[in-house]
Order: C-alpha cells, then structure tokens, then sequence
C-alpha cells in the first residue's frame, strides 16, 4: 500500500475520533448544563418560599414601633438559620445558594416599600451581599463592575457610595452610567453633584439616560446643572446648556450670556446661544444682534437661530443685512427670522420679491412660500 494512502488513511481515522471525542464532550456539557439549570431553579424556588417569610411576614407585637435598634435584632433572627444553614454546606454549593438568595433579594427590591423594605436592606448587608458587590466593583471584567454597580443601585446601599462616585471614571462606559443610575438611586437628585464634577465624554446614550433623570427632578436638578457649567469636560458642559434650556429655568440666562461671550470654546459659545434663544429671555436679544457680525459663522448662524425663535422685530435691520450679504445658508437662515417677527418682518421679504437682486427675491419668495402665503398677499 502507497505510503500516501496509508497517511490520508489514518488522518481521516483521527479526524473521525476526534469529531466523535468533540460530540460527546457536547453531549455530556449540554447535559451538565441542563442538570445545573435545574438545581439552580430548585434551589430558586427554595428561596423564593423562604424570602416571601423573611421580607414579607408580618412583625409581632412586640417588634412592631420600636426603635430600628431592636427591629434590627429581630430580622437578624430571622436571617440567622439561613446563615447556619449555609455554613454546613461546601464552598461551592455554598455559593450556589447565596447567589440563589441574592438573586431573590434583588428582584423584590423594586416592589417593596416602607418597613418591608427596610428590612430587605438589613438582610442585603447581614449577608454580606454589599460586601460583596464593592469589591465587585474593582474586578477587570467590566461586565462584573457594572453589574455590581447596578446590583449596589437597587440595594438601596448607602455604604457603597464612594466606591459608586469612584467608578463614575471608570474606564468603561456601561460601568459609569450604571455607577450614575445607582447613585441616583440611593441619594437622589443630589447624586448629579459628583456626576457633573466627575463624568468624562458622556455619551449620547448616557445623555439620554441623565436627561430622564433630570427631568424627573426638574428644579432640584439645576443647581447641579449650574455646577456643571464650570466643569472641564465638554460632554458635560454641553450637556448641562441643554438640560438648562430644556428646563426652561430663567435664572440660567445670565451664566449663559457670560458663556455666550467669552467661554474658549466656540462649540459651547455656539450652544449658549441656542439655548438663550430657547429660554426666549429678550435680555440675550441684544447679544444675539451683536453676534450677527461675529466673524466665526458658527456664532452668527446660532445667533440667526436665536433670532428666529425670539422672533424680535428690532432685529429685523440686522437680518435683512445678512440676507443681503451673507452666505447662501445664513441668507436662507436669517430670511425665516425675519419671517418670524410676524407682519413687520413678511412686508420686508415681499419688498424683496421681485426686487434687485435676483438671488435675494428667491430667497424671499421661498420663505414666504413656506409660510404660506403670496407674495403679492396683502397683510391687514
């Protein structure tokens, strides 16, 4: 026999002993897998039973409105036959059955209220479950910490919030906003005062996630917002100018105007007068006109906008200068501000219809256009 054949030969052998070998490593794992499953749910369902008597039952007489002292010897009575019981098992089945628990502890953490909860929150900390999970927090997969971190949010556990306001700078971005959520959760709106001093190039999601929570605090929030206005990190700066103008709260227009003018940044500078002109404050009016002849066409198209949403007819002047003279896109931008300044503002753009300049009487002709209404419409 050829020595060729005799080595394709006992290739193909080993290759058919080593699919079978892999095919049965498959078999017994799948079915590994499928025995852990069950025992995990058995040994859920076992504390699922046993957390519905600790949590929920009612407390004797004797319990009932004394001090949190007392209480708190009581629920460690009722904690302590699940810790013996525990202790008597191997480490790795021990583990099993904590990780059991907490899972149970956990998911009625988002129903409960009053005493119920607050002895929910004694058995998270008697077990060693915040323990646990704060030193979760400095673990290198990052999928761990921002469990942890989540996990710490919705156990209401106050002992974790500087390890929290540390993983705000996490280098992973899941892991700071859950560390952001969990903040919020146990301490509230005043949680925003280390996110705003502390967050790094927030994300757009992020940006979604905190504008939910601001806007769920509204007032209580902007403080902090005004307080992130002098952070370092654009993200933040940016983010706090919006939230402000979202808000609508007044008092932010003079922090703004001084952004506006002389903040380094014309990317900020550009988003100070947007939101001024958001807030509709006719204090920033005069700063919108002046910037109409700034030099940086980011500034004079933010402040054309601006103009456009205040709706002014003093700026009526201005704008038909940078219609006249201006790039295609701000002749466009400023001809619908002079539009929006109502019926001073429409008698200037028909003068314009039609007139010299056959570039600017198109201009004119389409906003018009767009507001519905004739060039050669009367005003009454």
């Amino acid at each position: 026999m050829p020595l060729v054949l005799i080595i394709m030969i006992s290739l193909a052998v080993a290759a058919t002993a080593f699919a079978t070998i892999a095919a049965t490593i498959l078999v017994i794992n799948k079915s590994l897998n499928v025995r852990r499953l069950a025992v995990h749910r058995k040994i859920l369902t076992g504390y699922s039973m046993r957390a519905a008597e600790l949590i929920i039952g009612p407390l004797p007489d004797r319990i009932a409105g004394v001090s949190a002292g007392r209480r708190f010897k009581y629920y460690e009575t009722l904690a302590s036959p699940t810790k013996r019981m525990h202790n008597r098992l191997g480490r790795r089945i021990r583990e099993l059955h904590r990780n059991a628990l907490k899972e149970v502890l956990i998911g009625l953490a988002r129903d409960l209220t009053g005493e119920s909860f607050e002895r929910l929150v004694y058995f998270f900390y008697s077990f060693g479950f915040v323990h646990e999970e704060i030193s979760r927090l400095t673990d290198r997969r990052w999928w761990i910490r921002a469990q942890a971190a989540r996990d710490l949010g919705l156990m209401r556990a106050r002992r974790s919030i500087t390890a929290l306001t540390a993983a705000i700078e996490d280098s992973d971005a899941d892991v700071q906003m859950q560390a952001m959520q969990a903040l919020i959760s146990i301490v509230g709106a005043d949680a925003l005062g280390a996110i705003f001093r502390l967050a790094r190039n927030i994300s757009p999601w992020s940006a979604i996630e905190l504008s939910q929570v601001v806007l769920r605090y509204r007032d209580q929030s902007v403080p902090y917002l005004l307080e992130g206005l002098r952070s370092t990190d654009q993200s933040v700066v940016l983010f706090c100018i919006d939230m402000l103008a979202q808000i609508g709260f007044v008092s932010a227009v003079e922090p703004l105007r001084e952004m506006a003018q002389a903040y380094p940044n014309v990317t900020i500078r550009a988003r100070s007068i947007v939101a001024l002109g958001e807030l509709g404050d006719e204090r920033a009016e005069g700063l919108f006109r002046t910037e109409l002849s700034n030099p940086n066409p980011i500034l004079r198209i933010a402040a054309i906008q601006s103009l456009q949403r205040v709706g002014s007819p003093a700026a009526v002047p201005p704008l038909l200068e940078r219609v006249h003279s201006a790039p295609i896109q701000e002749r466009i931008l400023a001809a619908r501000a002079v539009a929006s300044t109502g019926d001073p503002g429409v008698e200037e753009l028909k003068k314009l219809v039609g007139g010299e300049g056959r570039l600017v009487g198109k201009i004119a002709e389409q906003v018009l256009e767009e507001r519905g209404i004739s060039a050669g419409t009367r005003i009454r």
